[in-house]
């Protein structure tokens, strides 16, 4: 998402139309934070992930649909869930493969 595209700055930028983006992202963070992601089982870590992303979707959506009054663009939601889905699987992978080297290092 290219915030500060074309020499964009300052708050008007960030208070537009990615409002609710940057707000859902703080939440899943906070929320993945809280729950120890890296401890977890791997079906669970990508529970998480997946949770944790689509909080965002749905956070950043409604807050185009409240500011734009377009309820329509809530259905464009469902176009992003494929990119969601290969990157919970990624990060996931990234999780325990971090996992397995920190076991690996600390036998050593």
């Amino acid at each position: 998402m290219p915030v500060f595209s074309g020499g964009s700055s300052g708050v008007d930028t960030l208070l537009g139309s990615n409002v609710g983006f940057f707000t859902g992202f703080l939440l899943a963070v906070t929320a993945l934070a809280r729950n120890k992601v890296n401890e977890s089982p791997l079906l669970e870590i990508l529970i998480k992930f997946m949770g944790g992303q689509f909080l965002i979707l749905v956070i950043g959506f409604a807050f185009l649909v409240i500011q734009h009054e377009d309820l329509s663009i809530a259905k464009s939601l469902w176009k992003f869930l494929p990119g969601l889905i290969v990157k919970s699987i990624l990060g996931t992978l990234i999780v325990v493969v971090t996992n397995k080297i920190k076991t690996v290092k600390s036998i050593q």
